[in-house]
């Protein structure tokens, strides 16, 4: 340990020792201003994605009113001419218990 104290003790150990200080010091200003960059590109990239998750669900519900107008508007004449029929009975089918699927590679 005293060796390695006389030599940081010199001309050159001290202006070693100052070099690697200023280098941790710029290293460290470098690091922070990464961190904020990519906090802020981060954010910027959330708030885009937001606001595309907005539109689409403006779309969304758009297609929806469409939709349910253009079902009111549907008859049942024209329901069968493109081959859908009512079905008069109407019957459920329960399974009691829970399915499992095999699946093999």
């Amino acid at each position: 340990m005293n060796a390695f104290l006389q030599k940081i003790n010199t001309d050159v150990g001290r202006k070693r020792v100052f070099h690697m200080l200023i280098g941790g010091i710029i290293l460290s200003f470098v690091l922070y201003g990464f961190a904020i960059a990519s906090t802020t590109l981060s954010v910027a990239d959330a708030e885009t994605s937001n606001h595309n998750i907005n539109e689409l669900q403006t779309e969304i519900a758009e297609l929806e009113v469409l939709y349910f107008s253009m079902i009111n508007q549907l008859s049942l004449d024209q329901a069968a001419s493109h081959g859908l029929n009512q079905v008069d009975t109407l019957k459920y089918v329960r399974v009691n218990q829970p399915t499992s699927v095999a699946y093999n590679r």
